[in-house]
C-alpha cells in the first residue's frame, strides 16, 4: 500500500521537478539531479538559491493541484559547497558550516563528519550486543543475532566512511567475544584458544562462520 501511495503522490512531483533540469545540479554530462525522495523525506537539489526558489515554485504548483501542503518551517537549507555560506531564506532554517543533516541515517555537513559517524557507529555496535545478548543463549543463536541485528546496521554506514584498522580490530574482538562467550562488555577480555582461521571459516567448510569484518569492509 505504501509503495502505491508513493507512486500516486510523490512520483508526479518528482516528474515535474525532473522536467526542469535547468534548476538542478549537474552530476555528469548525461545526468542532472533535481530531487531525492524516500518515504516521507523530500530533498530538493538546486544549483543556486535562485534555482532553488524556482523549484519551490514548482512544488507550490504541485501542491495547489494535489491538495498537498509544503511546511517550510520543517525544512532546512544546506550548501553542498563547504566554502559557500547559504543566504537568508524566509521560513527555512539555514544550516551553518558545523551543522549537519541526516539523509537515510547518514549525516551531511559542510564540515567533515567522519569522526561523528565513527563515534555513533561505535556506540551502536556496543549497544546492539548489550540489547540482544539475553536472547541469544546458543553459539548459533548469537551468530544469527550478530549478523541480523548488529552487523546489518553496520554495513549501511561503513559504505560512507573509512573505518580505521584499530577500530576494525576492536569491533572484531567484541564480535568474537560475543559469539564465543556471550560476553558483551566493551573492554572485557577472554582467552581465545580457537585458531582464527577456524573462527572465520564458513560453516559449510567446518568452521564457525563468524564474519571477518576486515574482509567485509574491503568489498
Amino acid at each position: 500500500m505504501s509503495a502505491l501511495l508513493f507512486l500516486l503522490t510523490i512520483e508526479p512531483l518528482g516528474n515535474l521537478l525532473r522536467s526542469h533540469e535547468e534548476y538542478g545540479v549537474c552530476l555528469t554530462e548525461d545526468h542532472t539531479a533535481t530531487s531525492l525522495f524516500f518515504a516521507d523525506d523530500s530533498t530538493l537539489l538546486g544549483s543556486s538559491i535562485v534555482n532553488l526558489q524556482a523549484q519551490l515554485g514548482l512544488v507550490d504548483e504541485y501542491c495547489q493541484g494535489s491538495g498537498a501542503r509544503l511546511n517550510l518551517t520543517k525544512s532546512v537549507l544546506l550548501s553542498l559547497n563547504r566554502h559557500h555560506v547559504c543566504p537568508f531564506m524566509p521560513e527555512v532554517k539555514i544550516l551553518g558550516p558545523t551543522d549537519s543533516v541526516k539523509y537515510l541515517g547518514i549525516p551531511f555537513s559542510q564540515s567533515l563528519v567522519d569522526e561523528r559517524i565513527l563515534e555513533d557507529l561505535d556506540q551502536r555496535f556496543y549497544e546492539g550486543f548489550k540489547s540482544w545478548y539475553r536472547r541469544a543463549r546458543t553459539l548459533r543463536g548469537r551468530l544469527l543475532v550478530a549478523k541480523t541485528m548488529v552487523l546489518s546496521r553496520l554495513w549501511h554506514y561503513t559504505q560512507h566512511v573509512v573505518i580505521p584498522r584499530t577500530v576494525v580490530r576492536r569491533w572484531q574482538s567484541m564480535l568474537n567475544r560475543f559469539v564465543l562467550s556471550r560476553n558483551h562488555e566493551r573492554n572485557s577480555k577472554i582467552i581465545q584458544l580457537i585458531p582464527s582461521e577456524f573462527l572465520y571459516q564458513r560453516r559449510s567448510d567446518g568452521g564457525l562462520g563468524i564474519p571477518n569484518l576486515d574482509a567485509h569492509l574491503k568489498r
